[in-house]
This record gives structure tokens, C-alpha cells and sequence, in this order.
């Protein structure tokens, strides 16, 4: 009888902790013709979150092959819903050699994929994250998209 309990305790905390798999993958191409612009705020949905955890995120910037940086700055806002909350932060997204995914997606772009801090997620959530360049240059010139990735941490 024990046994059994037991089992149906670890079955029931298996069934709702995270998992791996990946709630949103979603590109925006950036307004400017030469670049992410200062004043260009991408804006990403977020579904309703499926189980109460952190959730890991992935920036994802599509470059051209002069992309002149190894660091860059942005504002992440996530505006959530049940209960309403906003979460604002900035985020460094280091791109220097040695942290560097890059795959060939193209005759002139590359593809770099970069960890940010993970958020913490409610069951039953769903809104907008939001990013925008804080760069000291008003334009990040050779950036023609930006992805992001929420996936069970």
C-alpha cells in the first residue's frame, strides 16, 4: 500500500514539473534598412504557460558577415497576464568568439544564438516580451532579425 502511494506521488511530481520542449520560437525582422534602429521595439507573443517553472531563453540575431560586435545590450520587458505583471531587465548577450554559435544560413548571414537569463513562469500566464537595443550607436548596423526561444529549463 505504501508502494503505491509512493509511486503515485512520484508520478503525479513527474507529470507536473517542466519538461524539455519549446513553448515559442519566433523571428522579428527589424524596421531599418541598415540595421536594428534605437527606436525599433520587437515584440514577441508569449502562449499560455504550461506548468509553473523557470523557462529558458535564447536570443537569436540573424547578421550580416561585417556584424561589428561582440556584446550586445538590450531592455527585456515581458508584460504577463493571471496575475498582470510587468518584468523589465537588461540583458548582455555575449557574442565573443568563444561563446559564439554561429551556422551558415545563407550566402550573407549567419545565424548566432545566445543564452539570457531565464524568467520565472506561472501556470495559466500569457503575454508580450518586448526588446529593444540600448546600444550607444543609433543603429545596430548588419543585424537584419532578431529570434527569440522560450523552452522548458
Amino acid at each position: 500500500m505504501a508502494r503505491s502511494t509512493v509511486s503515485l506521488i512520484l508520478a503525479a511530481l513527474l507529470l507536473s514539473s517542466c519538461t524539455d520542449g519549446t513553448i515559442q520560437h519566433q523571428f522579428r525582422t527589424v524596421s531599418g534598412n541598415n540595421g536594428w534602429e534605437r527606436t525599433d521595439t520587437l515584440t514577441y507573443d508569449i502562449p499560455e504557460i504550461p506548468a509553473t517553472c523557470n523557462y529558458g531563453m535564447q536570443v537569436q540575431l540573424r547578421v550580416g558577415t561585417r556584424f561589428p560586435y561582440r556584446t550586445v545590450w538590450v531592455a527585456r520587458e515581458v508584460e504577463l497576464d493571471n496575475p498582470h505583471m510587468i518584468k523589465r531587465d537588461t540583458v548582455r548577450i555575449d557574442l565573443s568568439e568563444d561563446g559564439r554559435h554561429i551556422d551558415a544560413s545563407g550566402v550573407t548571414l549567419f545565424s548566432i544564438n545566445a543564452e539570457i537569463k531565464p524568467i520565472q513562469l506561472e501556470k495559466g500566464q500569457k503575454g508580450k516580451l518586448r526588446l529593444m537595443h540600448l546600444m550607444r550607436q543609433e543603429t545596430i548596423p548588419q543585424l537584419h532579425d532578431v529570434g527569440i526561444c522560450i523552452s522548458f529549463q
